[in-house]
């Protein structure tokens, strides 16, 4: 597949795998309304986007790293942080992907209905390592404002 910036992704081309860890943001996110979870969950990626990029710039392999891949149903908002969102084109593993993210869904969701449920598709979520660099390789000290 290409992106937006003229990427080329092949199958065999080194990503790095972006996941979040589920139990814990619901155990940070008890008592939030699905707004606020949204909220804080964006704020999170957000803060950690500057830390993978240090991480992938002291990595090995960095020079045959192309970018970050992920798999979600929360791809509201993800283009402001710069990520590409993708369709699954394979129908087996979109129902597999479906099926385990359900649970995150039903927890996210403001008022979860079969119709609404049955809407939401898992995506996934790209951004290339010139993105990551661009918008957060570069990391100013902690006081900055």
């Amino acid at each position: 597949m290409e992106l937006s910036d003229g990427t080329q992704i092949a199958t065999n081309d080194l990503l790095v795998k972006l996941h979040l860890h589920n139990v814990i943001l619901l155990k940070e996110t008890l008592g939030m309304n699905p707004i606020q979870r949204a909220r804080y969950i964006k704020r999170e990626v957000e803060r950690s986007l500057p830390e993978l990029a240090d991480y992938i710039r002291g990595y090995s392999c960095y020079e045959e790293i192309k970018g970050i891949i992920g798999i979600t149903f929360l791809n509201k908002g993800v283009h402001r942080l710069g990520f590409e969102t993708v369709s699954i084109v394979n129908g087996f593993y979109k129902l597999y992907k479906f099926l385990t993210l359900l649970p995150i869904l039903l927890l996210f969701s403001i008022s979860p209905s079969v119709r609404e449920l049955i809407h939401h598709k898992p995506m996934y979520l790209f951004m290339t390592k010139q993105t990551l660099e661009r918008k957060y390789g570069m990391r100013l000290p902690m006081n900055y404002r």
